[in-house]
Formats: C-alpha cells, sequence, structure tokens
C-alpha cells in the first residue's frame, strides 16, 4: 500500500505494489481453479488497511497475543471501465 523510499539520501519513492485478484475454488482433485462465474478483477492497487485486534472487546492468551482479529483490506482498480472491458467480464 505504500511506496518504499530508494535512491541515494532516500530522494525517491517506488510506486505501491500492483496485486491482481482471482476468485478461486478447489476443484474435486483438490487443485485451485479459477472461478469464471464471478466477474473478474482489474489489476488493483491496496488503497486501505484497517486491523482491529479487539473485534469482540479485549480478550487475549496468556502471553498477551490477541484470541482474534480482524483485517480489512480495500483495493482499487488501476484502470477505468468501459463497455469492451466489462463485455471481456471485468
Amino acid at each position: 500500500m505504500l511506496p518504499e523510499l530508494r535512491g541515494d539520501a532516500a530522494r525517491f519513492l517506488t510506486l505501491p505494489s500492483e496485486f491482481d485478484i482471482h476468485y478461486m475454488f478447489m476443484g474435486e482433485d483438490g487443485a485451485a481453479i479459477e472461478n469464471h462465474y464471478y466477474h473478474k478483477i482489474s489489476t488493483c492497487v491496496l488503497q486501505n488497511l484497517s486491523v482491529d485486534y479487539t473485534p469482540n472487546g479485549v480478550k487475549s492468551f496468556s502471553n498477551g497475543a490477541p484470541t482474534q482479529v480482524t483485517l480489512s483490506l480495500s483495493f482499487k482498480e488501476t484502470r477505468a471501465m468501459n463497455k469492451q472491458l466489462v463485455n471481456e467480464g471485468f
């Protein structure tokens, strides 16, 4: 989600990472197969990330580690959608 510092004296920022997200399911043979019943998702960047260490109140294991963690990710597609892309399944 965040760029990295790069170059001499860290003067430059890299572009954030891109993600190619696909809907998958497990076939009868146990292999992961792309699910073509759902729309495609164009290449994305991670726009927001939030972590909730106490989704059901403050509870922890004896060593202090949380018993539950909720991780929320928001992605944004890098291409503007148009009729051609929608016809291609995006």
